[in-house]
């Protein structure tokens, strides 16, 4: 399963071509973490979004990092330090 990050699902709740293209595409709905779901739902500016929001995130998985689960993330380079953890990249802005 892929864990996605939240610059990732930010672009895909806003409808970026590239983004939904590559999330048609995946096998099963991906996971998001806990602190991901949260960030999206503080950042809705009125009750309206943040209900939005809510439906947005419902049927996706809230997940934490395992092993074999790899994150998707724009920002690959970011996690470099990390030894032996693969990133999805998956799409260019």
């Amino acid at each position: 399963m892929t864990l996605l990050d939240k610059d990732i699902l930010i672009d895909i709740q806003r409808g970026v071509p590239q983004a939904l293209d590559w999330f048609r595409m995946l096998p099963e709905i991906p996971a998001i973490p806990g602190l991901v779901a949260m960030e999206i739902i503080h950042c809705a500016q009125n009750r309206v979004r943040e209900e939005n929001s809510l439906r947005f995130l419902r049927p996706f998985q809230s997940n934490s990092y395992r092993r074999g689960n790899p994150p998707a993330h724009l920002q690959s380079e970011t996690f470099r330090v990390v030894d032996g953890l693969s990133i999805v990249r998956p799409y260019v802005r």
